[in-house]
């Protein structure tokens, strides 16, 4: 009996126990292998992770720089929008949070199916390996490192999408301060004209007692 299990076998078991192919009632030790997975996990068991389609990224950088963009012109404008889009994009943040933890879990569900795919075929082979050599078998599995992969780009999305959300903090912050600073010109502007048409005032009326004193 060989001491090591193929990559087609192992592809076989992991997809038989993450629940991804069907079986005939008659299979016999992949079966039973199964349903001691099942056993040991039944919550995930219920509900098995599906195959990862692509990690989703949710935000379009050129529509986020549509958004996230206003000007001196348009203060009014972004501001009525400013609370619709915080909340767009916080609910966006919140999709990416819960993709990247579904993702953390479905890293960890396959790496115990790995990891226990590697125990039991050292056990039935009579394989002298140590648990470290196990954990680095499973590590360097394509699955394994598939699942890492979508993983880490889980997080990555689910970070940029935080950010995004702290922009549009940072975009309202600058919205009320720019938008303050117009209203101190726009009422310095009219104490400005206030004084001019104050002193036209003053003007005209010394000249009209200069005329009447001719």
């Amino acid at each position: 009996m060989n001491d090591t299990i193929s990559d087609a076998e192992l592809e076989a078991i992991t997809l038989e126990a993450l629940g991804e192919t069907d079986h005939p009632e008659s299979d016999s030790s992949q079966t039973e292998a199964t349903e001691e997975v099942v056993e040991e996990a039944p919550a995930l068991a219920k509900q098995p992770p599906k195959k990862a389609s692509g990690v989703k990224t949710f935000i379009k950088q050129s529509e986020l720089a549509s958004d996230i963009a206003f000007s001196e012109f348009n203060i009014d404008e972004a501001m009525m929008s400013q609370a619709a889009m915080f909340s767009r994009y916080a609910n966006v943040s919140a999709q990416a949070s819960l993709q990247s933890d579904r993702l953390k879990t479905r890293l960890e569900y396959v790496e115990a199916v790995i990891h226990k795919e590697f125990h039991d075929q050292a056990v039935e082979t009579k394989t002298k390996v140590t648990e470290a050599g196990i954990t680095k078998m499973t590590k360097l599995d394509t699955r394994y490192q598939k699942a890492a992969k979508d993983y880490n780009e889980a997080k990555m999305v689910a970070a940029a999408a935080k950010s995004t959300v702290e922009a549009f903090t940072h975009r309202r912050d600058m919205l009320v301060q720019i938008g303050k600073g117009q209203r101190e010109d726009r009422l310095g502007d009219l104490r400005i004209k206030e004084r001019a048409d104050r002193i036209q005032s003053l003007r005209e009326s010394a000249m009209s007692k200069v005329g009447a004193n001719s």
